[in-house]
C-alpha cells in the first residue's frame, strides 16, 4: 500500500497558512495500486464551517467570547503530469463579544473582523518519492469599518516532502509573510502522514472548523465512513482596527492553543462532515498602535470550544 503523495503535501500546506479551506485539504488515502493520473483537468472543493469559543475571563478584567464562520473554494489543476497548481480563496468572519471593562481600550476594543486569504501553490513531483511545493500567499484582515487597503499582508512558502515508506510521508518547509505594523512573520510547514496501523494514523492535515490552525491529529478509523481524532494546534489572527477606540487604525491580535476531539463522516473524497469539541488551553490578546507600538497585552483563561464544518468536491 502507498500514500497519495500530493494529497499529504496539499493538506499540510493548507493548514500552515490558510487553515480551513484555501488550499485543498483532502484526507490522505491509502491505495493498493499506484496513484492514477487525474481524469479531470480541474477539480473544485467548496468548504464551510463555524466555531464558537465560550465566554472566558480576561486576566486584568472583563470577559471575551468569539464566534467564527468560514467559506472557501479551491481549484486544483493538473498542468503537466508531474506539476499541479492549487488556487485557493477563503473568507473568515470573526465576531468578538467583550463584556465588562477590559484593559484593551474599554468594553469593546474590537467587534467584527473579516479575513480574506488567497493562495497559488505549485506541487512538482521531481521523482517517485520527492515533491517540492511552494507559491505566493496573500491576505486582508480588518475590523468592520477599517481601511481595506491598510489590511494587506503578503508573502510565500516553500518546502518538500518525501515518501519514506509505504505508510509514511514526511516533509517540511517554511512560510514568510509581512505582518501588520510588525516584523516579518515566519512559520513552519509540517508534513506528516503516518499510517501506524490499519486503523490509526498520525496526520498534519487538520480540518479546521473555522480559523487558521497549524496542528497535528491522531486519527482512528471507526469504519463505515466514520473516523474520530484527537488533535492540538496553534491559531493566529492579526487585523487592522477601525478609526475609533483607544487605538485608531491600530492593530489587534488574537493567538491561542486549542485542543479538540473530532468526529467525521465522509463518502470517499467527495463529501465530509466534521464535528469538533474541545478547549483553548491558553490565549492572548494584543492591542498595538497604528505604527506598531504595543499598547497592552492580555491573557485569557481556558475556554470550551465547539465547531462543525463540511466540504464537497466536484
Amino acid at each position: 500500500m502507498t500514500w497519495s503523495r500530493g494529497t499529504a503535501v496539499l493538506s499540510a500546506v493548507g493548514a500552515a497558512f490558510l487553515g480551513s479551506v484555501a488550499v485543498a485539504q483532502e484526507d490522505p488515502q491509502l491505495n493498493d495500486e499506484p496513484v492514477p493520473q487525474a481524469k479531470k483537468n480541474v477539480e473544485f472543493k467548496v468548504s464551510g464551517g463555524g466555531m464558537h469559543m465560550f465566554e472566558t475571563n480576561i486576566d486584568s478584567g472583563g470577559d471575551v467570547e468569539v464566534s467564527r464562520f468560514s467559506l472557501g473554494i479551491n481549484a486544483k489543476s493538473q498542468i503537466e503530469r508531474d506539476l499541479e497548481l492549487n488556487l485557493g480563496a477563503s473568507f473568515l468572519w470573526s465576531e468578538y463579544n467583550f463584556s465588562g471593562d477590559t484593559a484593551l481600550g474599554g468594553p469593546d476594543p474590537w467587534t467584527s473582523v473579516q479575513t480574506l486569504d488567497l493562495s497559488a501553490i505549485f506541487n512538482w513531483g521531481v521523482s517517485d518519492d520527492w515533491t517540492i511545493f511552494g507559491g505566493p500567499i496573500f491576505g486582508f484582515s480588518r475590523e468592520s469599518g477599517a481601511d481595506f487597503g491598510d489590511s494587506f499582508t503578503g508573502g510565500g512558502l516553500v518546502g518538500a516532502s518525501f515518501v519514506a515508506g509505504p505508510d509514511l510521508v514526511l516533509g517540511g518547509g517554511f512560510g514568510m509573510t509581512t505582518r501588520l505594523e510588525d516584523s516579518l512573520r515566519v512559520f513552519p510547514v509540517i508534513v506528516v502522514e503516518w499510517q501506524i496501523t490499519n486503523d490509526v494514523r498520525l496526520s498534519s492535515s487538520v480540518p479546521a472548523m473555522a480559523g487558521r490552525t497549524i496542528g497535528m491529529e491522531l486519527v482512528y478509523d471507526l469504519g463505515g465512513g466514520w473516523e474520530t481524532a484527537l488533535g492540538g494546534g496553534y491559531e493566529f489572527h492579526r487585523f487592522r482596527l477601525d478609526d475609533d477606540g483607544q487605538a485608531p487604525e491600530g492593530v489587534g491580535q488574537d493567538t491561542s492553543i486549542p485542543f479538540w476531539v473530532r468526529l467525521t463522516y465522509g463518502t470517499d473524497d467527495n463529501f465530509r462532515l466534521n464535528f469538533m469539541g474541545g478547549f483553548v488551553g491558553t490565549g492572548e490578546l494584543n492591542l498595538d498602535s497604528n505604527v506598531g507600538t504595543p499598547i497592552t497585552e492580555e491573557n485569557y483563561d481556558a475556554a470550551f470550544i465547539v465547531g462543525a464544518s463540511a466540504s464537497i468536491a466536484f
